[in-house]
């Protein structure tokens, strides 16, 4: 059978039972009507393929042999048609998101501007937009040069700016020249630097102001480390910007408890995923079955926004849930089982929630039974790393005359 023919016209799978199947064939070809794939199934029963328009030719044949035609399967076009006209609103959304998308794969159709304390966004909006850049702009036609260098004439309090075009968004670093006050710039207010964590002082590396602490000692979280207010014998009290590293052991903590008997969940690779259209307060499942998927699944959601190029509809969302089966299976574990997989999750986890710049210089694990039949694991990382931060000094020089 055409396939091309097939698909547009419509394909049924027919079952014809009776004597003189045979001879529904032959009168069915001899006047021209589509039959193929004929498939005998015992004496009386026949299985054959045919067009929508042949289908409809063959009552009379049918009647004269006495044979009773029961339609197996129906296929093509216009029954695809068939089923999704009751979803023609939610396929017109979706025709419109897809002009949409193709439309703000190649335009910008959103600009975010970050970084800025001084000066408004929408003063930067309004300059970006001046340079060249603006919403609706094919973003093959950004000079990202030309506009850097534009931007940083037209404001003259933009120390450097930064273009990152990401899809049909374009994101603004402002990076501000620093304001001066009494002369003195702001970042060399008078601080103290402070503990940020509990720990032991390992080192510091102190190069202004005076130093508090010394290694080996304790600290909470808090404690002034090096002081910005100077003692001087000669001028008496002044102030400074304190400056400096201070290094401490530190340590991070994770404690859990893992059963000995335990139920596991086993995803089996199935997944489905459905889809929500919502334009403004109206939402449209573009899927055809709302019963659940599976009898056991876990679910996540996706929702991500496309911005649409007219002012009738701000934007549409498109939401995506996605469904993974899984079973549930009754395992069991040794302690030592236990204690290998607590050691390993937690480890793990603490290695990635550790600040930037911590360094690991040991690792401590231990494990008691508990009374429910499980054993508590605890891992412990000891770490060095740097501790202080800056802490302002309120002083009448830099709160500036009322």
């Amino acid at each position: 059978m055409a396939g091309i023919y097939g698909f547009l016209s419509g394909i049924l799978t027919l079952q014809a039972d009776g004597p003189f199947t045979e001879r529904l064939l032959n009168i069915c070809m001899h006047r021209n009507l589509l039959v193929t794939d004929v498939k005998r199934c015992g004496k009386d029963r026949v299985f054959f393929k045919t067009d929508v328009a042949s289908f409809r030719q063959m009552h009379t044949p049918v009647h004269r042999t006495k044979t009773r035609i029961r339609i197996k399967k129906k296929s093509g076009l216009p029954f695809i048609l068939k089923r999704f006209k009751k979803r023609t609103p939610a396929f017109a959304g979706l025709l419109i998101i897809i002009c949409a998308i193709a439309y703000a794969s190649t335009h910008v159709m959103g600009i975010t501007v970050f970084g800025n304390t001084k000066t408004d966004t929408q003063t930067i909006c309004a300059a970006l937009s001046e340079c060249g850049l603006k919403l609706g702009v094919k973003t093959s036609d950004i000079d990202n040069d030309l506009v850097r260098n534009k931007m940083m004439n037209k404001l003259d309090n933009l120390a450097w700016i930064g273009i990152n075009a990401n899809g049909s968004r374009v994101y603004i670093e402002i990076i501000e020249r620093l304001e001066k006050e009494n002369g003195l710039d702001k970042d060399a207010a008078a601080c103290n630097l402070i503990a940020s964590k509990d720990g032991i002082i390992e080192k510091t590396e102190v190069r202004d102001g005076q130093t508090l602490v010394k290694n080996g000692s304790g600290v909470r979280k808090g404690d002034v480390l090096v002081s910005g207010i100077i003692d001087n014998p000669t001028n008496g009290f002044g102030f400074t910007k304190a400056r400096g590293e201070v290094y401490a052991e530190t340590r991070y903590t994770k404690t859990r408890e893992y059963k000995l008997s335990y139920t596991e969940s086993i995803f089996t690779g199935k997944s489905k995923r459905k889809y929500n259209l919502k334009i403004m307060n109206l939402e449209l499942p573009l899927y055809f079955n709302g019963r659940p998927p599976y009898q056991k699944f876990t679910a996540s959601e996706d929702i991500k926004e496309y911005r649409v190029p007219v002012d009738i509809v701000p934007s549409v969302f498109i939401r995506k849930d996605e469904y993974l089966e899984y079973y549930d299976e009754e395992k069991t574990r040794t302690i030592s089982e236990a204690v290998e997989t607590g050691v390993s999750e937690l480890t793990q986890e603490l290695k990635q929630e550790l600040p930037e710049g911590a360094a690991i210089k040991d690792q401590k694990i231990s494990h008691t039974l508990t009374e429910h039949g499980g054993v508590e694991v605890t891992a412990e990382l000891i770490c060095s790393e740097n501790i202080a931060v800056e802490s302002i000094i309120e002083t009448p020089m830099l709160k500036g005359e009322e």
